[in-house]
């Protein structure tokens, strides 16, 4: 099969595919939302079983449970504002550049593995204090990393 057939024929089976996946993800757009609250869910649930169970205490009961669920939707607005842009950056623009060089998946992987890894060298070699390190793994800075 020549290199056009082979390519309408991707073309083809890419166009099936995915006006299946958009057909049946209207008829389950439920589970979407189920998967995206998830975590805050199990999240609310597991600071209520901590209140309950006196696992989780509070100073000043009366802002507490407020304080927390303020700081949860903060944090779940604030994770999926960075997350857009830096998916944009490994996904959008340095994958599609990758598989310009028609490398194999296994070498784009590494290398964005890599780079992903160089990115974050200054983050955890710099920026992380002794003690935030000690107290994710009790191990050194380079073994961290």
């Amino acid at each position: 099969m020549n290199n056009t057939n082979r390519t309408k024929r991707n073309i083809i089976i890419f166009t099936i595919f995915s006006t299946l996946c958009g057909w049946i993800g209207y008829f389950v757009d439920k589970l979407y939302l189920i998967s995206f609250l998830v975590y805050p869910v199990v999240t609310i649930i597991v600071i209520l079983l901590g209140v309950i169970t006196k696992g989780i205490r509070f100073s000043n009961m009366s802002i507490g449970l407020t304080a927390y669920f303020g700081i949860l939707f903060t944090q779940i607005t604030i994770q999926f504002i960075k997350n857009i842009f830096e998916e944009s950056v490994w996904r959008a623009y340095l994958t599609n550049q990758l598989l310009k060089l028609k490398l194999s998946d296994l070498k784009i992987y590494l290398l964005i593995g890599f780079i992903w890894w160089l990115w974050h060298l200054p983050y955890i070699m710099i920026f992380l204090s002794e003690s935030e390190i000690q107290n994710t793994l009790p191990v050194g800075r380079l073994t961290f990393f």
